[in-house]
């Protein structure tokens, strides 16, 4: 798939669940909300009984609250530095985002999650995992200082009335780089992964080599792979 496509937009926006056409954007994000708020009655009646009963929560995902069960469909970005994720969001959102750094080096060191606001405001992460509105409570357990890799930005963009965007950080190359970023960047993106309607991984076609973090984070994810989509960037400029 290529970026400059329109294809490309219509099926980000096809897949979490709501049209291309922006006129019927806003009714089709109250739609999703009312869904996903009559979901929370069975859950709380029949399934949630029996993740307690048999210690669900204890080895799989912790209990969905209700700002999870109303919370939009979400999208999350992942893949090698440079690969064109930034590029991709900006490009689905017609937008610039000052927060969103583009450049041939890792320009990405944070978790942006874009949502819909009147106004554009930037929050840390400290804010965003401690407001029961935004679904990032108790995120991560393992690590409490994650809060600090993460930014939460609202934009208001009509795409973002009906889906959250999430981009990360890129994959680095070779052995142990990982270690540098005092965090496990597979794990926080396998815990991502549980939260989000789709994911797409970019792969850009110049550089087709696989890292150990992406290895690491296609393992983890192995379960989650019939919500994950390809993307190869750059395939209509590469020579074959």
């Amino acid at each position: 798939m290529v970026l400059n496509n329109p294809i490309f937009a219509e099926q980000v926006q096809i897949e979490c669940g709501h049209p291309v056409k922006k006129d019927q954007m806003s009714t089709t994000a109250d739609k999703i909300s009312d869904i996903l708020r009559s979901l929370s009655v069975p859950y709380n009646k029949s399934v949630r009984p029996i993740e307690a009963s048999t210690g669900f929560n204890m080895h799989c995902m912790s209990p969905l609250s209700p700002t999870h069960m109303e919370q939009k469909p979400s999208v999350l970005f992942m893949g090698s530095y440079s690969a064109g994720k930034t590029t991709a969001i900006k490009y689905l959102l017609q937008l610039d985002i000052p927060v969103l750094r583009v450049g041939p080096e890792p320009t990405t060191d944070m978790f942006h999650v874009l949502t819909y606001g009147e106004k554009q405001v930037t929050v840390g992460g400290v804010i965003l995992m401690n407001d029961p509105h935004l679904g990032f409570q108790n995120f991560f357990p393992s690590n409490k200082d994650i809060a600090r890799h993460f930014q939460l930005t609202r934009v208001n963009n009509t795409c973002l009335r009906a889906m959250d965007i999430i981009d990360s950080p890129g994959f680095l190359s070779g052995e142990n780089m990982g270690d540098q970023r005092g965090y496990d960047l597979p794990g926080v993106l396998c815990e991502l992964g549980k939260r989000c309607t789709r994911m797409y991984m970019m792969m850009d076609v110049f550089k087709v080599d696989v890292s150990p973090e992406c290895k690491e984070c296609l393992r983890k994810m192995r379960s989650m792979m019939g919500k994950m989509r390809l993307i190869f960037n750059k395939a209509d400029s590469s020579v074959i």
